[in-house]
């Protein structure tokens, strides 16, 4: 299977994959050195992850009184407009 060509360089790596790389490293080493410490801010970050994965599209859709406010003003501004 041939390697990807990456860039105008060919096979050099971009400066955010070794960002990343570095970042996933340095996190492997504080897991090794202090172990897997839980805060509480890492545990209300998993509990929004599990939110988002079970409801990944929330639904934005408008309120019917809100839309409705819109249209008027829309309809209002138009004709404003157009008595000038």
């Amino acid at each position: 299977m041939k390697e990807p060509v990456r860039g105008a360089l060919g096979r050099y790596r971009d400066v955010s994959e070794l960002r990343i790389q570095l970042q996933c490293e340095y996190r492997f080493h504080l897991q090794l050195k202090q172990g897997n410490i839980s805060t509480d801010a890492s545990r209300e970050g998993s509990r929004l992850h599990r939110e988002v994965t079970m409801n990944p599209a929330p639904d934005r859709s408008l309120h019917p009184v809100v839309r409705t406010l819109l249209l008027i003003a829309t309809i209002a501004a138009a004709i404003l407009w157009v008595m000038g």
